[in-house]
């Protein structure tokens, strides 16, 4: 199958691609929130996060919870387009265009 349609599997190979790097993202964006809520919640002085996310101090921990709950889905909801973009794109029948649903 993927010897017929070398366009269809370099566009899932990038799309995999897409969903790893994301994975390593949303992991780093969440290791500084944490380091931000402890900062905050034990109010330390050391600064362990990046300085990227600087923006984020002015928010207070239960504002960061929250955040963390709305990116959480919206991780997921984006993981899931990709999924269904990848399995219609490999599982569809040969010869016939890449639709979402």
């Amino acid at each position: 199958m993927w010897q017929q349609n070398k366009a269809k599997l370099a566009a899932g190979i990038v799309l995999l691609v897409i969903i790893v790097w994301l994975g390593f993202f949303r992991d780093f964006l969440f290791i500084n929130i944490n380091f931000i809520i402890e900062q905050l919640y034990y109010n330390r002085e050391v600064v362990q996060y990046h300085s990227m996310y600087e923006f984020l101090v002015p928010l207070d921990v239960s504002g960061l919870m929250k955040l963390k709950w709305v990116l959480t889905f919206a991780f997921m909801l984006v993981n899931l387009g990709l999924s269904v973009l990848i399995l219609k794109g490999f599982f569809s029948y040969p010869g016939t265009p890449l639709k979402l649903l």
